[in-house]
């Protein structure tokens, strides 16, 4: 039974046109939505969002764990 206080975090993503063609934007999105699955129960509940600064190259999956975990703690952190 789940209790209805405890809601997981909410995560939406901007990642936009000009950061590449499509077929790499929905990689990235699919990445992070693989790396959010692992590291969910350790994120605070909330909404996210998650955008993409500059052009979008072939991401190494490691560094972008890397740098959402770094992320993710930091915001609890801050919290």
């Amino acid at each position: 039974m789940s209790d209805p206080e405890v809601h997981p975090p909410r995560v939406a993503f901007a990642i936009g046109r000009r950061n590449g063609p499509s077929v790499r934007r929905n990689r990235v999105r699919r990445r992070i939505r693989a790396i959010l699955g692992e590291i969910a129960p350790e994120m605070a509940p909330g909404l996210y969002l998650i955008g993409w600064k500059g052009p979008i190259r072939e991401v190494d999956f490691t560094q972008l764990r890397n740098e959402l975990v770094d992320l993710m703690s930091r915001s609890r952190e801050s919290s």
